[in-house]
């Protein structure tokens, strides 16, 4: 089971990879700085509202959701308990959200893009996601999503075609969000006995409760960068920073997405008081963020001038700088994913969690109104660095006096050994080689090639070596599966 989910999860983390490449490179050419910029400003507002109106389901459901796997009746009462509380939740902070796009200047002169978000916000309570994540239902999240994101680009280039189309392109972000609710509440139905009446809300108060502020103070810092950014500084600074951060995001899915699939096992382990099996997921864990994490932060920061100019524009050329500032994220979020979202969540310490996260609020406020200000756009960077630094540090400060986990710090070391070979590699392909597009494109290959190598043969990572033995294997089936076909319709 646990191998199908990581298939399909990399699979779905691949998708998730193209599909930015895809369309916000079009986006941006067509929609400039200021157009991206509007929309990430009215979105970054939007998805903190998100975090607010879910109220910890996203991360609560999926825990209590694992523990009742089998048990149909105990999950059609949980799951018509946590939709009940997210309708009424999101009602109110709907309200709220207009009540503020009506009075402050700067969301009213988007008004239309604020309603977009208020549907998002809609759509958003229907999805269940957290659902089919606790389910383990990897294969059906990843077919789904798949289906709804190639509808998404294909609308995109049919719909969005000039600067003025910041509208269009939001109202397509907000159909994809509608679709998703559509088709996962349908099909949620295949796993519930009907939604109840007779609720039992209260239990869940306390736990979400807890979350809940974990959750606004996490949007604080995750969030509220754009938001500041465009207060001082204007939908400009926006665009320069969000698209750095949106191309850092991209490398970081691959981080983060095995994690998810993580969750539920190590939440049932923990359940079992089954220690000896967290160890052994949460070192596979450690062992993946370092083997992959450390050469995609290195590569970031060394081909970031090529990745601005080749996905977006000149015009976006002060991303740059914005970019190679914040890739040290790519590693600092992935190991704070693996203490508090695989160590410390499932381990039900979320009164640590939440003091984690506040310090990171405190962090985050006080850098980057002492810094946007100054520095504008790069200040946010450094502010976004520094805020993950912080949360990264105490969460393993906690992890560790748990004195439950016994991380193997040799992926680590090889990982730095490899990725100081693909340092060496893109140092001299520049010095012998003079054309930019092509000595990019062979570094990036060579130093793929070369590095998987590495790990394959020289260090046999157990991970990498089980993803590859999966992928060719599923490869292999569905070609003597395409055979099979073939051959009968002759």
């Amino acid at each position: 089971m646990l191998k199908k989910n990581i298939f399909f999860n990399l699979v779905l983390t691949i998708s998730q990879i193209l599909f930015p490449l895809i369309t916000f490179p079009y986006a941006s050419r067509i929609l400039g700085p200021s157009g991206i910029g509007s929309i990430v400003f009215v979105d970054s507002i939007t998805q903190i509202f998100l975090l607010f109106s879910a109220l910890g389901i996203p991360i609560y459901g999926v825990r209590e959701i694992s523990k009742l796997k089998h048990d149909k009746l105990a999950i059609s009462n949980l799951l018509s308990e946590l939709l009940t509380i997210h309708i009424c939740c999101t009602g109110l902070f709907i309200l709220f959200y207009l009540g503020l796009a009506l009075f402050i200047p700067q969301l009213s002169a988007h008004f239309l893009l604020v309603l977009i978000g208020v549907a998002i916000l809609i759509f958003n309570v229907f999805s269940l996601e957290w659902f089919f994540q606790g389910i383990e239902n990897f294969s059906y999240i990843t077919k789904r999503t798949l289906i709804v994101r190639v509808f998404f680009i294909v609308l995109l280039f049919c719909f969005v075609s000039k600067k003025t189309d910041t509208v269009v392109y939001y109202s397509l972000m907000a159909g994809s969000s509608f679709l998703n609710a559509i088709i996962n509440f349908n099909y949620s139905r295949r796993y519930v006995n009907g939604l109840r009446v007779s609720l039992n809300l209260r239990k869940h108060l306390k736990p979400l409760l807890i979350i809940l502020c974990s959750n606004i103070v996490i949007s604080v810092y995750l969030l509220m960068d754009n938001t500041i950014v465009g207060f001082l500084k204007g939908e400009v600074a926006v665009g320069y920073y969000s698209t750095a951060v949106k191309f850092a995001k991209v490398a970081l899915t691959i981080i983060t997405s095995f994690g998810i699939v993580l969750i539920p096992q190590i939440s049932k382990a923990h359940t079992v008081k089954d220690y000896d099996r967290v160890n052994v997921i949460v070192n596979k864990s450690f062992n993946y963020v370092c083997t992959i994490g450390l050469p995609l932060t290195i590569g970031l920061i060394l081909l970031s001038k090529t990745i601005i100019l080749t996905l977006v524009s000149k015009a976006f050329l002060p991303s740059v700088l914005v970019l190679q500032i914040i890739s040290p994220i790519l590693m600092i979020i992935g190991m704070t994913n693996i203490f508090v979202w695989q160590i410390l969540t499932p381990f039900g310490k979320d009164k640590k969690v939440l003091f984690i996260v506040i310090c990171g609020m405190l962090t985050s406020l006080t850098f980057n109104f002492l810094l946007i200000p100054h520095w504008s756009y790069l200040g946010a960077a450094v502010a976004n660095v520094v805020t993950e630094l912080v949360v990264m540090v105490l969460s393993a400060y906690y992890v560790y006096s748990l004195n439950l986990i016994k991380f193997k710090l040799t992926p680590l070391w090889n990982a730095i050994f490899g990725s100081l070979g693909l340092i060496l590699i893109t140092i001299i392909l520049r010095v012998t080689i003079s054309e930019s597009l092509i000595r990019e494109i062979l570094i990036v290959v060579l130093c793929g090639i070369l590095y998987s190598i590495y790990q394959i043969l020289i260090v046999k990572n157990e991970i990498i070596v089980s993803v590859f033995k999966t992928v060719t294997t599923k490869i292999s089936d569905l070609s003597l599966s395409f055979n099979k076909q073939y051959n009968k319709r002759k």
